[in-house]
């Protein structure tokens, strides 16, 4: 039934089944049912929203030899273009998607916090409607007013999944709030504070804290993703700032270029610096680019004293293993006047003489 196929496929798309076999398998199974009159209810509407999330999801992974999904002139093609279908999918996403009622709190923090976003951004095919896009690095800040978790199961609900799932295919960071996450912060701002005006003051500070430290810690983990940071690394860096006015790709790329302590050298001399009140840092990349810098180049200064000093004991420890050798060595040396030059010797050349010295596997042959 067309019931039960627009719920294997919706379920197929939220668990982010990919191999193009099985999509193949349900594009069969749709045409079986080309022209019924159930793709113009509630299952169609269901098929819209799978089919156009994994159109997205296919097209951002798609190679050079795959084929394009849905296939032309199909039932699924069909679906994911139907204008009437869409509307209805429209009119659905804003029945069972309750807008945040801190839409507006949140815009006022994030321009108090001086980030550039816009608000309320629908995709070209009106699948989904963005809350908060950042212009810089492609962060979404996904508000709702109902919890993202199941009740029951307490794993994020199926609607959220498949809708970040498109959004993270496209490139973008993704963070879900529900309204309760605003309530419990407030809860614990006015248990803190000694009277309403100061619960109120409390709340919108600890708010803004918060949102600040998740949306840093969004903005690390994407850039250390971009230039292949180690996880280790990228936790260090946790309460510095990033993005055009912080630290930037190309500083983070120099950082992971070098050894691990002098990442964890140059980071803390960083972090010294930006949080000492007297140190005024207007440029957070060129700063780190330069103490990096300055600490790689001490790091080699240290490894080439330390070869140097190995070099001197290992001088050392040969001139006392000296003494283990089966002859000492003669006071004029080894060569003598009727030697023969060694530039005579030719390699291959068989050659009799007498063993003179042995040291530690190495053998003196007087061969003439």
């Amino acid at each position: 039934p067309v019931v039960a196929l627009a719920d294997t496929v919706w379920s197929m798309a939220v668990a982010g089944v990919e191999h193009p076999t099985a999509w193949g398998l349900a594009a069969s199974a749709l045409e079986a049912h080309r022209g019924a009159p159930e793709f113009r209810s509630e299952p169609g509407v269901l098929l819209f929203q799978a089919l156009t999330a994994h159109r997205h999801i296919a097209a951002a992974a798609l190679r050079s030899d795959a084929s394009p999904w849905p296939p032309p002139a199909s039932v699924a093609a069909d679906l994911c273009a139907d204008q009437a279908i869409a509307a209805a999918w429209r009119e659905r996403r804003a029945a069972v998607a309750t807008p945040s009622a801190y839409g507006d709190a949140v815009a006022g923090m994030l321009e108090e916090l001086g980030y550039a976003f816009d608000r309320d951004v629908e995709g070209a095919d009106g699948l989904y409607t963005k809350p908060f896009v950042f212009k810089e690095g492609g962060i979404i800040l996904d508000l709702s007013a109902a919890s993202a978790q199941h009740p029951a199961s307490r794993r994020p609900c199926g609607e959220l999944l498949l809708r970040h799932r498109v959004w993270t295919s496209a490139g973008h960071t993704v963070l879900a709030i529900s309204d309760s996450t605003w309530r419990q912060i407030a809860q614990k701002a006015a248990l803190a504070a000694d009277g309403a005006e100061d619960a109120a003051v409390a709340t919108v500070t600890r708010q803004k804290v918060w949102l600040q430290a998740k949306v840093e810690g969004l903005r690390r983990e994407e850039l250390a993703r971009q230039v292949d940071l180690p996880e280790a690394t990228a936790e260090m860096l946790e309460g510095l700032p990033f993005g055009p006015d912080g630290l930037n790709a190309d500083a983070l790329k120099q950082l992971q270029q070098q050894p691990a302590i002098v990442r964890e050298r140059s980071i803390a001399k960083f972090r010294a610096a930006w949080e000492d009140p007297q140190t005024s840092i207007r440029k957070p990349s060129g700063y780190m680019i330069r103490t990096i810098e300055n600490e790689a180049e001490h790091y080699a200064s240290e490894q080439k004293k330390k070869r140097l000093l190995e070099e001197q004991e290992q001088l050392r420890t040969e001139g006392r293993s000296a003494l283990d050798a089966a002859g000492a060595r003669p006071a004029g040396g080894w060569s003598h006047e009727t030697g023969r030059a060694l530039e005579d010797a030719k390699a291959g050349e068989k050659v009799n003489g007498q063993v003179t010295n042995i040291l530690h596997g190495r053998v003196w042959v007087n061969a003439g």
